[in-house]
C-alpha cells in the first residue's frame, strides 16, 4: 500500500513537471547576476564583481568573513573591503561562495508541516559540502569550493517536493515523506540545476551521486567526490547506505581514498572538514 502511495505521488510530481505547475527554487538574484557576469565576460574584474556583491550586505559580510579566515589570510593582514576580499578570493572561488552561501538560503525556507525534513535536508547537506570540499583535496584535477557547493546541491531536489506536500496540505508518515524524497529527488535535482544553468559537471550530481558502482572514466569528478562524502556521512547511522561496502564502489579508488573509514579519516582530513564548517558554513 505504501508503496503504491509513492509511486501515485511521483506520477503527480511528473505531471506537475511536465505541465511546468511544480514550483522550482530560484537561484537568489546575486548568484545569478555574478554567474552571469562572469560568462559574458570571464576575465571580469573584482571590482565589476564587488559592485555586484554590494547590493546585498548578508553576502558582503559573508566574503568578508572567508578572505579573513585563516586558509585566506595571514595574521598580519586584516581584510576590510570587498573589493579586495574578492581580489584575495579569487573571481571564480568568489562565485562558487556566493552561490553556496545563496542556497543555503534556500534550504532554510521551511514550511510548517514538513520543517524537520527541511532541517534535516539542510544539515545533512551542509556536512556533505564540508566532507566533499576535504574528498576534493585528494585530487589535483577537482576544485575544492567547486566540490564543497556540489556537495551542498546534491539533495537540493527535496526542497520543491518538500514544498509540493505542504501546499496540497498532503500528510505523510516520517517513513513515507523519507521514502518518496529518496526516489523522486535525484531527477528534480538535475532539473533545478540545469534550470540554474550550472554546468553539467556539477547539474549531474543530484542524478549520479547514489550511483555507487558508477565508473564511466579513469578520472574522479564532483559526482564521485559527493558519493564518498555521502556515504562516509551515513556511517554510523539508521541509514541503509551506512552499510555499503566501499571497497566495491569505484569513487574511492578513482580519488586515492582508502575504503576503509579509520584510515581514511585522518587528522589532516579531519583538520580540513573542520575549518570548512568553521570558514564556509
Amino acid at each position: 500500500m505504501r508503496h503504491t502511495k509513492e509511486l501515485n505521488l511521483i506520477s503527480v510530481i511528473n505531471q506537475e513537471l511536465e505541465s511546468n505547475s511544480l514550483e522550482l527554487p530560484t537561484l537568489p538574484i546575486v548568484a545569478k547576476n555574478v554567474r552571469e557576469a562572469l560568462s559574458y565576460s570571464p576575465y571580469i574584474s573584482a571590482w565589476e564583481i564587488a559592485d555586484i556583491v554590494s547590493t546585498d550586505p548578508a553576502i558582503t559580510i559573508y566574503l568578508l568573513k572567508v578572505a579573513n579566515s585563516p586558509l585566506y589570510s595571514s595574521k598580519n593582514r586584516k581584510v576590510s573591503g570587498i573589493k579586495q576580499a574578492i581580489s584575495i578570493l579569487g573571481n571564480a572561488r568568489t562565485v562558487s561562495l556566493i552561490t553556496t552561501y545563496s542556497i543555503k538560503q534556500i534550504f532554510s525556507a521551511s514550511s510548517a508541516a514538513y520543517n524537520k525534513f527541511f532541517d534535516a535536508t539542510l544539515q545533512h547537506s551542509l556536512s556533505v559540502a564540508a566532507l566533499s570540499r576535504g574528498m576534493a583535496l585528494f585530487s589535483q584535477n577537482l576544485d575544492p569550493d567547486k566540490a564543497m557547493l556540489a556537495g551542498l546541491i546534491h539533495q537540493v531536489g527535496k526542497l520543491p517536493i518538500l514544498k509540493f506536500l505542504n501546499n496540497a496540505k498532503i500528510h505523510l508518515s516520517e517513513v513515507e515523506t523519507n521514502d518518496l524524497l529518496e526516489k523522486a529527488h535525484p531527477y528534480i535535482g538535475q532539473l533545478i540545476l540545469q534550470n540554474w544553468e550550472f554546468p553539467d559537471e556539477l547539474a549531474n550530481v543530484p542524478a549520479e551521486y547514489l550511483h555507487f558502482d558508477r565508473n564511466n572514466c579513469s578520472e574522479a569528478d564532483y559526482a564521485d567526490v559527493v558519493t564518498t562524502a555521502y556515504l562516509q556521512e551515513c556511517v554510523n547511522s539508521s541509514h541503509p547506505h551506512g552499510n555499503i561496502d566501499w571497497s566495491k564502489v569505484p569513487a574511492f579508488n578513482k580519488l586515492g581514498l582508502s575504503s576503509e573509514f579509520s584510515e581514511l579519516m585522518s587528522d589532516e582530513l579531519i583538520r580540513e572538514i573542520n575549518n570548512a564548517h568553521t570558514t564556509f558554513m
